[in-house]
């Protein structure tokens, strides 16, 4: 008998609220590390020497009533992983079907979607204003990794590029015209996957699109860091010292 379970509930849940610390989804990498997991592996018996293990896991293969003390705390805190595959709903629905419950979909609140921009056109093509199409998600934050395309041609780079850059960005334009059940959107340049110019084409674009559909009427908040940048969905109460609506972004961008 594990002396952990021998204190009082209240002291527990105190004990693994220190634990399950929330992983940041600016700095989870594209591939699996200690603070991202899987989302296809959740679930799984998992080797805990290895780094896909997030700090708290282990807790949760202690035992049955540690598991289920812990598994709440587990699914809102860390940051998973999927692939471009599973930006297709029915894709993802198989996956959550395999894995997750309805009720604990709920309680999902980072997901990185780490793809191709072919596989991400699913976003505006097929997720129908909610992500991954699925109803029961509600995510405080939705990471993108945009890869490019499986065939790409070294000899004609910079083409290839400035035609995902267009790709891309009306992906997300139109995606974000009318998305729900997500506060922020980030992206996120990984391992500087496209050189600085295409991904001001690629941030430009956006902020461009979604001004001339909307102006300052849209609800989006933006903003840039290195290599990344960050879309609050309905960011009309966020701190203007922080966030800019699409017409203040655009002067900023072009400079």
């Amino acid at each position: 008998m594990s002396a952990l379970l021998t204190l009082p509930a209240e002291l527990r849940n105190q004990i693994y609220d220190l634990l399950f610390i929330e992983t940041c989804p600016y700095t989870c990498a594209a591939n699996n590390t200690s603070t991202s997991q899987s989302l296809a592996d959740f679930g799984k018996p998992t080797n805990l020497d290895e780094t896909t293990a997030t700090p708290a896991q282990p807790l949760l293969l202690t035992c049955r009533q540690m598991h289920r003390e812990t598994q709440l705390l587990h699914l809102q805190r860390t940051s998973f992983t999927v692939g471009g595959i599973y930006a297709d709903p029915e894709a993802f629905a198989r996956l959550c079907t395999a894995n997750l419950s309805p009720p604990l979909a709920k309680q999902l609140r980072h997901i990185t979607l780490v793809g191709r921009i072919n596989r991400l056109r699913a976003l505006n093509e097929s997720w129908n204003g909610v992500p991954f199409g699925n109803p029961h998600l509600s995510l405080e934050t939705l990471v993108l990794v945009p890869r490019r395309p499986a065939q790409y041609d070294r000899h004609y780079a910079e083409i290839a590029d400035l035609d995902s850059a267009h790709t891309l960005s009306y992906t997300l334009s139109e995606t974000l015209k009318n998305l729900h059940n997500i506060q922020r959107v980030v992206v996120r340049n990984e391992d500087d996957c496209f050189n600085a110019v295409v991904w001001k084409v690629i941030y430009r674009n956006l902020i461009s699109r979604l001004l001339r559909w909307g102006g300052k009427l849209c609800s989006c908040r933006f903003r840039e860091g290195d290599n990344w940048f960050e879309v609050l969905v309905d960011g009309r109460n966020a701190d203007p010292e922080v966030y800019r609506d699409a017409d203040t972004e655009f002067q900023r961008v072009i400079g």
